[in-house]
């Protein structure tokens, strides 16, 4: 039998990596309370009725302008499934993602500013003669 190969590849790390981190990052922050709950409507008999859904349409999303990335971090239930578009729950979700405070950035802190000191000029030197030996002259036999 042979061995099944690991999908996950070891990748070795670029040199643009450190230098990425010292980029601005944006912390964005949970909105406080629970999540609302999705709402769909469903047949019942010859009238609808509302009730709680499995989870929130991507196009819901889109309409309260919250991203899938966000929405997944905060724990907001998504249904993949869903193409419908209520109201009451880009509403709903609008307010809940209303109460997250703005993202903060983390400025890099400035450094701190040094003065050059004028370098001094530096002082003539003295010339001096370039004295060359003078080559021996070769005898002719």
């Amino acid at each position: 039998m042979s061995a099944k190969p690991s999908k996950t590849k070891a990748t070795k790390k670029s040199k643009a990596e450190p230098k990425a981190a010292k980029v601005a990052k944006v912390v964005s922050i949970r909105p406080s309370g629970t999540p609302p709950r999705p709402m769909v409507l469903s047949r019942h008999v010859d009238t609808m009725i509302t009730r709680e859904g499995r989870g929130f349409s991507m196009v819901e999303l889109a309409g309260a302008s919250v991203s899938q990335k966000d929405a997944w971090k905060w724990g907001v239930k998504l249904d993949s499934k869903r193409r419908s578009l209520l109201d009451h729950n880009v509403e709903s979700l609008r307010k809940w993602a209303s109460t997250a405070q703005k993202p903060k950035v983390a400025e890099p802190k400035p450094e701190p500013v040094v003065e050059a000191e004028p370098e001094p000029k530096p002082k003539p030197a003295a010339a001096k003669k370039a004295t060359k030996k003078p080559a021996a002259k070769k005898k002719k036999a």
